[in-house]
C-alpha cells in the first residue's frame, strides 16, 4: 500500500487498481483518470509518487493534489490535455513539446516543462496560476489568464491576446513576452522583466523603455538579475532559492518576494555524484539502475557534504527522479527490478563525527523533519502535527533500492 501524508476524497497510487473504489489509501485507484471517472464536484484527489503517462484527462471541477513527486508525462504522438475544470497543486507537467491546454482552473505550485500552448481552449473560461514555474514552455493565452508569483525561464513564451495579467513574477531575458492588448500591461505589476517586451505591436528593449512610453505600464516593476542559486543554464531544477542580495527579495506586492523565491544557500553540487561516492550492490545495465543479482538491497552513498555553516532542515532533491520513479514500481515483487526507493541521510553539527551518526529515511522533495519521538518524515507513524527542525553542518546522502519490499 502506498503511504500518503495528505487526506482527500479519493486516492491514486502506482500500487493501486482501478477496480478499487479509491476512497482510502488502501483502496487507491491506479490511474488519475480512474479517479476522475468516479469523482464528485469539488473532490480532492490525492496522487501518490510516480510518473503518470495519461495524455487526455477529463473531469469536472475537482482538485488534483500531489502527495510527493508527481509527473504527468506527454508523448510525441499525442496531446496532453486537461479538459474540464481540473485544478492542480504541486504537480509537474512534462509534455515533451506537446500542447497542454488547461481551461477555467487554478493551478498552484506546479512546474510546466517543455509544454506548448499552455492556456485555455477557444477563449472559454479563465486560468489562474499561483507560484508556478514555466520552463521552455509557451503560455499563449486567449483570455483572462492570470499569473501570480510565477517564474518563466528558458525558451519560454508568455503571450496575452486579450485580458489577463502577470504579477509578482520573474520573467527571464530568454522569454518572449508580448501583449496584444495594452490593458494587460496596465494591469500587470511588481514583476522583474529582464528581456524585451512587446505591447500592442510596439517592441521595447526593456521594461524601463516601456515605462518611459507609459508610466502606467508594469507599475512597481524592475529589471535586475534574479540571482537564482543554480548553475548557468541549469533551469530544470526545483531549487527556487536566491542569493541574499537578489533584487527579487522584498520587491513584490506588500514586501513579498517576486516569483515566490526564498533566500537560501546554493545547492551543494559535485559531492553528491555517485562517481565520487560509493555504490554497494548496485549495477547499471545501460538503461536502468538494478540491484546486483543475488541481492535484495543496494545503495548509492554520497561523499560528505559540508555546508560550511549550520543550516536548518534543508529540502532533499534527487536529480533524475523520473528515471528512478519509473523504475521503482511498488507493486512488483518479482525481483526483476527495484520495487522500493528510500532517500536516507545522516547529519552532524560542529564537533560531531558524522560516521557515528545513524541513517534516517526522509521524503524526497520535502524538508528534513523529525517529530517529538525522533521519527523522520520518511518513517511510518511520523507525526506531522509535532515536527522538529534539525540543525546540521554536514550531511551524507544514501539512496537505497530494494527488491524484496512488500507494500502490503
Amino acid at each position: 500500500m502506498a503511504e500518503f501524508k495528505l487526506s482527500g476524497d479519493l486516492y491514486v497510487s502506482k500500487s493501486g487498481s482501478n477496480a478499487n473504489n479509491g476512497l482510502t489509501p488502501a483502496t487507491s485507484k491506479l490511474t488519475v483518470q480512474g479517479a476522475l471517472d468516479v469523482a464528485s464536484e469539488g473532490n480532492d484527489i490525492i496522487i501518490g509518487d510516480g510518473v503518470y503517462e495519461e495524455f487526455n484527462l477529463t473531469g469536472g471541477s475537482v482538485n488534483l493534489i500531489a502527495d510527493g513527486v508527481v509527473y504527468f508525462i506527454g508523448d510525441n504522438s499525442g496531446t496532453l490535455i486537461f479538459d474540464g475544470s481540473i485544478n492542480m497543486t504541486d504537480c509537474i507537467v512534462y509534455a515533451y513539446g506537446i500542447a497542454c491546454r488547461p481551461k477555467n482552473r487554478i493551478h498552484s505550485d506546479c512546474f510546466f516543462i517543455n509544454c506548448v500552448n499552455i492556456g485555455n481552449v477557444g477563449g472559454v473560461g479563465a486560468n489562474t496560476y499561483n507560484r508556478c514555474r514555466f520552463i521552455n514552455s509557451g503560455a499563449r493565452t486567449d483570455v483572462n489568464q492570470n499569473f501570480n508569483y510565477c517564474i518563466f525561464e528558458g525558451s519560454s513564451e508568455l503571450t496575452f491576446s486579450r485580458q489577463g495579467f502577470v504579477k509578482n513574477s520573474q520573467i527571464s531575458s530568454t522569454v518572449t513576452l508580448s501583449m496584444d492588448d495594452e490593458q494587460v500591461a496596465l494591469d500587470s505589476t511588481f514583476c522583474n522583466v529582464e528581456g524585451i517586451i512587446t505591447i500592442n505591436s510596439v517592441t521595447y528593449n526593456s521594461i524601463t523603455d516601456a515605462q518611459f512610453a507609459n508610466p502606467l505600464f508594469f507599475q512597481n516593476s524592475i529589471n535586475s538579475p534574479s540571482m537564482l542559486n543554480r548553475l548557468l543554464g541549469e533551469i530544470i531544477t526545483m531549487d527556487m532559492s536566491v542569493s541574499g542580495t537578489s533584487a527579487l527579495l522584498g520587491a513584490g506586492q506588500n514586501g513579498t518576494n517576486i516569483g515566490g523565491v526564498r533566500r537560501g544557500l546554493p545547492q551543494a553540487r559535485n559531492y553528491t555524484s555517485i562517481f565520487e561516492g560509493v555504490n554497494s550492490n548496485i549495477v547499471f545495465d545501460g538503461n536502468k539502475w538494478l540491484v546486483k543479482s543475488g541481492e535484495t538491497t543496494g545503495n548509492i552513498t554520497s561523499k560528505v557534504i559540508d555546508f560550511g555553516l549550520t543550516v536548518k532542515s534543508p529540502i532533499l532533491r534527487l536529480k533524475g527522479i523520473v528515471n528512478f520513479l519509473d523504475n521503482v514500481p511498488e507493486f512488483d515483487n518479482a525481483l526483476t527490478n527495484p520495487n522500493k526507493l528510500d532517500m536516507e541521510c545522516r547529519w552532524a553539527i560542529i564537533g560531531e563525527d558524522i560516521t557515528m551518526k545513524p541513517w534516517k529515511t526522509f521524503l524526497i522533495n520535502e524538508r528534513m523533519l523529525l517529530d517529538a519521538s525522533n521519527k523522520s518524515n520518511g518513517e511510518t507513524g511520523f507525526d506531522w502535527n509535532d515536527t522538529v527542525i534539525i540543525p546540521m553542518k554536514e550531511i551524507q546522502l544514501r539512496i537505497t533500492l530494494r527488491q524484496n519490499y512488500n507494500p502490503a
